[in-house]
Order: structure tokens, then sequence, then C-alpha cells
């Protein structure tokens, strides 16, 4: 299994260093699903995050990134800070709180049907039935525009 998190220091090219580690895959049935790596050097840091896209898009990766740099900045200010762990919410409430009424009663009254969709993408299962595993699927660029148009 992968390291979580990796320091790295001593290095003449430190920018190298962090393209290394940005450029490194993560593998999504055995290795974590974030990796930071640290690469130390006297005049300065550079913090990598490295994330499966399965676990965290763009904005959650944009909310992750400044919750890290807001506990940095509380370090830095206070070397004795320590944060406070809490769990943030984890219902859907979470997210129909930031709709207007008005996008709320839309979603409710939607009247698009997925089963009506004439071609439905097929991907075979691979593995057992009853212990799913992560597969890459590489398709080809109509298939992918064909993927694109059926998801909207």
């Amino acid at each position: 299994m992968d390291r979580f998190v990796t320091v790295v220091s001593d290095l003449q090219d430190t920018d190298a260093a962090a393209m290394a580690a940005l450029a490194e895959t993560i593998d999504p049935e055995a290795g974590p699903q974030i990796r930071l790596t640290l690469v130390r050097k006297t005049e300065k840091d550079i913090l990598c995050v490295v994330v499966n896209h399965m676990i965290c898009d763009g904005a959650g990766l944009k909310e992750y990134l400044y919750l890290l740099a807001s506990l940095h900045n509380q370090l830095y200010a206070q070397p004795d800070y320590i944060p406070v762990l809490t769990a943030g919410p984890r219902s859907a409430l979470t997210v129909l709180k930031r709709l207007s009424p008005r996008e709320k009663l839309q979603t409710l009254f939607t009247r698009y049907d997925l089963s009506r969709q004439r071609v439905q993408p097929v991907y075979r299962l691979q593995g057992c039935q009853n212990r799913p595993i992560f597969t890459r699927i590489v398709l080809q660029e109509e298939e992918f525009t064909a993927l694109k148009r059926w998801a909207k």
C-alpha cells in the first residue's frame, strides 16, 4: 500500500520533485485515495495534493485546500494552536439549504425521465456480482461524446 503522506527534502530541484509527485497516479484498488507530498527546501515548501476524482471533485478539492490553508495560517500565527475537529453534516439537507425556493420547486417538478433514454450505455460488470471492483474503461472519442450527451 502506498503512503498517505510523504516528506521529501534536501533536493536541488524542488519544482521537479513537486511535478513528479503530482504526476504519480493513484491506484483506486490498493492505494490511498488521497496522497500528500511535502517537498521541503530552506526557502520554500511545496505541498502537493493528489486526490482520486471518485472521492472529490474540483469544488470539494477547493474547499479542502482552503481548509488546509486556514489551518496553516492559524498554526503560523499561533504555533501552539490545536485545531478543533468537527464532522460536517452529510445530509442531503446540506445541498437543499443552498437552493432557492424556485430551484427546489423546479427540482421537485422536473419531468425528465431517464428511463426514456433511447440509447443507454452498457458496460460489462467485471468480477463477482457480490464483490464489485473498480475498473477502468478506455473510451474512444465518439463513445465519450455519446456518454456526455446521454448524461445531460
